[in-house]
């Protein structure tokens, strides 16, 4: 079963009449796995006890490619936020958190990656799935289903971690939920951005770290640029977060990502941790929720006409590659 992040998946054996045929003129992105138009719907109705089979069929490839970037996105997060509540409620060391929680949070983004890039491409990142649908073949409405996967999976990443660390958050908070002060939860959630910079400030620096991010991911992904990454994507791709959120990160918070931010800060809402969640520090919560994509339709936007139209054709043939103009 193959996708349109290929490069995230098992490329085509080298060597192989197929593996010419295997690299796309253009990176789509958008994954190649059955629709509803070519699937057999089963006969009869719905719940037809004897086309069971039918049924399932359908029903995955309707939905496999959201729960694959549910589960990406779930884990993701999840170890993410637990790297946090480690170094907030358990560590309390300050020697290298800084650095130790952003190669942890790229390590978990290397996972996810791992996890789902067979069925859904693994985008994980609604920045990513924006910049896809501006410059690669990516229907809306598979947009959409990926923005819902991806807040989904965030918000139950949250959740699981919230209840793994409940009994130290008590311990913590005196069994008083807080979003900030001393004893607030929110920074184990979302990111938190520094007193000295301005929201513009804040603005730009997760845009152009995420342009940075989504540029390298269209850079790695296309096959005339590295036609023999495939499977070293997702560490790759977890390394450049890891970069990047180690070089930008502090002033603004280095969320890099909407849903990072935005589901935990949903969750920590529904959970009876108070608005505050979205109102503090002025508000800040729209600036990692928008500033990531601003960054990923620009970082796309830089590969489209800085280096795709410069790229020679590459041609994977028997025992290595050769370019042909």
């Amino acid at each position: 079963m193959s996708t349109a992040l290929e490069g995230l998946g098992a490329p085509a054996v080298l060597g192989s009449e197929s593996a010419v045929a295997a690299i796309p003129n253009t990176l789509d992105f958008a994954s190649s796995l059955p629709t509803p138009s070519n699937v057999p719907r089963p006969h009869g109705p719905w719940l037809r006890l004897g086309k069971p089979k039918e049924i399932a069929l359908w029903l995955q490839c309707v939905f496999a490619e959201y729960l694959g970037e549910f589960m990406g996105t779930w884990m993701f997060v999840s170890i993410g936020v637990c790297v946090n509540a480690q170094y907030v409620l358990v560590t309390k060391d300050d020697s290298g958190r800084f650095f130790a929680m952003n190669w942890i949070w790229g390590f978990s983004l290397m996972m996810g990656a791992y996890t789902s890039a067979g069925v859904s491409g693994s985008h994980l990142n609604p920045a990513m799935t924006l910049a896809c649908l501006l410059y690669r073949r990516f229907s809306l409405w598979k947009a959409i289903g990926f923005w819902t996967a991806q807040i989904g999976g965030a918000y139950v990443g949250a959740a699981f971690s919230y209840i793994y660390w409940l009994p130290a958050i008590h311990q913590y908070d005196g069994h008083i939920k807080r979003a900030t002060g001393p004893t607030g939860i929110g920074r184990i959630f979302y990111s938190e951005s520094t007193d000295y910079e301005s929201n513009a400030m804040r603005l730009w620096i997760e845009t152009y770290g995420t342009a940075i991010f989504v540029f390298v991911l269209f850079a790695l992904n296309d096959r005339k640029n590295n036609p023999l990454a495939g499977p070293i994507i997702p560490i790759i791709r977890g390394l450049t977060m890891a970069a990047i959120t180690t070089s930008y990160g502090s002033p603004a918070g280095y969320a890099i990502n909407p849903i990072r931010d935005f589901g935990p800060r949903l969750f920590l809402l529904s959970a009876g941790y108070g608005t505050v969640t979205f109102t503090e520090h002025s508000a800040y919560f729209w600036i990692p929720l928008c500033g990531p994509l601003f960054g990923g339709v620009l970082g796309g936007f830089m590969y489209q006409i800085l280096i795709r139209p410069l790229l020679m054709d590459m041609v994977v043939e028997r025992g290595g590659v050769s370019a042909t103009h």
